[in-house]
């Protein structure tokens, strides 16, 4: 029963989510294949036609991309206005925020709560407040492939979408709290 209601709720994420991405390109939106939003995305819906975000790219819940900056309309009379441009296989973590005139490149990371206000070069691993390149990319996914081949593992069905029971879910919680100091492990 629960597996059936995870499926129903899956169907009607790709439903919204289709619509939202008909939807943005309807409003002038440059999106590519193969593109996770996640919930409560903002994409700047005063100029979403400045936005262009590439092939493979996730944006992961309560991001902001911005076009416009209205802070200098009250004492200029004008707003700031700049695209913004995604490059292929880009991962945006949550609650991050994009600015107008910003360039990110391909296979760029952007950690969770970073505020990027210039352009990130290709294969750039970015984190902070104001984002700052900290290494890159594929350096940090080698370096985690190596973690993984001798880390505690889980399958989908330790997920939400997975149907994990309450059971796994007690399971996981205990099994991580043990390993202290390291409690991380890897789901696909």
């Amino acid at each position: 029963m629960f597996r059936r209601a995870v499926d129903l709720l899956r169907r009607l994420r790709s439903l919204v989510v289709g619509d939202m991405t008909y939807a943005l390109k309807k409003q002038g939106v440059n999106l590519g294949e193969n593109i996770f939003i996640g919930m409560d995305v903002i994409i700047d819906p005063s100029f979403p036609w400045l936005i262009t975000i590439c092939d493979d790219c996730t944006l992961t819940s309560r991001t902001i991309i911005l076009a416009h900056d209205a802070s200098t309309k009250r004492h200029l009379g004008y707003t700031k206005v700049g695209t913004v441009f995604i490059g292929k296989r880009t991962f945006v973590g949550m609650g991050s925020v994009i600015l107008p005139g910003v360039h990110i490149g391909e296979n760029v990371i952007i950690g969770a709560g970073s505020v990027i206000t210039k352009d990130i070069p290709d294969n750039s691993l970015v984190v902070g407040n104001p984002g700052r390149i900290i290494g890159p990319t594929d350096v940090y996914i080698t370096r985690y492939r190596g973690i993984l081949e001798n880390s505690l593992t889980f399958d989908e069905s330790w997920t939400l979408e997975g149907g994990v029971n309450s059971e796994k879910r007690q399971a996981m919680y205990k099994v991580l709290e043990d390993r202290k100091p390291n409690k991380v492990a890897f789901v696909r």
